[in-house]
């Protein structure tokens, strides 16, 4: 079976061999912003793209920045797996699928690879920001994000959305 897709950009890609050559950032922001966090069960649509960003707000280094940002770029790719299927222990094969989309995108976009300390660190960051999701963006769609001083979190439109992913 062919595990290709055709990009917003119109490339053709093969899932299972990612190419960095082809991995392209408009492609990655247009998808994460059309694909809605926790399977979509939200009071509203909240976008990979904009938990991407809030995830990436708290470092100030560009490289650590583009790495916390394009953490879940791999899902531009192939989709958003809920939480509890894709950790059930069923799914190894797609994690290393997974695994080598990072390494591509780490490749591309000259991030720190996916057996850096610092992207352990992001990890727990997703971990402390997917609680407060879980908790407030669920149930209460305007709060204040944990740890990001003065910064009131609103859902954005899928326009701004892609605009910040693109700065």
């Amino acid at each position: 079976m062919d595990a290709t897709i055709r990009t917003y950009s119109g490339l053709l890609i093969d899932l299972l061999n990612p190419d960095p050559k082809l991995i392209m950032l408009g492609d990655i922001a247009h998808s994460l912003s059309l694909i809605n966090r926790f399977g979509g069960h939200t009071p509203q649509p909240y976008s990979v793209a904009e938990h991407s960003i809030l995830v990436a707000s708290s470092y100030d280094d560009p490289k650590d920045y583009r790495t916390a940002l394009l953490h879940d770029a791999s899902e531009a790719y192939l989709g958003d797996m809920v939480g509890p299927l894709k950790h059930s222990g069923e799914m190894r094969a797609f994690i290393l699928i997974e695994l080598s989309w990072e390494k591509a995108l780490a490749e591309r976009f000259d991030l720190y690879p996916p057996s850096d300390e610092f992207v352990s660190e992001v990890k727990e960051r997703d971990k402390e920001l997917f609680e407060w999701e879980r908790t407030f963006i669920r149930n209460n769609p305007c709060r204040v994000a944990p740890n990001a001083a003065d910064v009131k979190f609103q859902f954005a439109t899928r326009a701004s959305t892609r605009g910040e992913i693109r700065g």
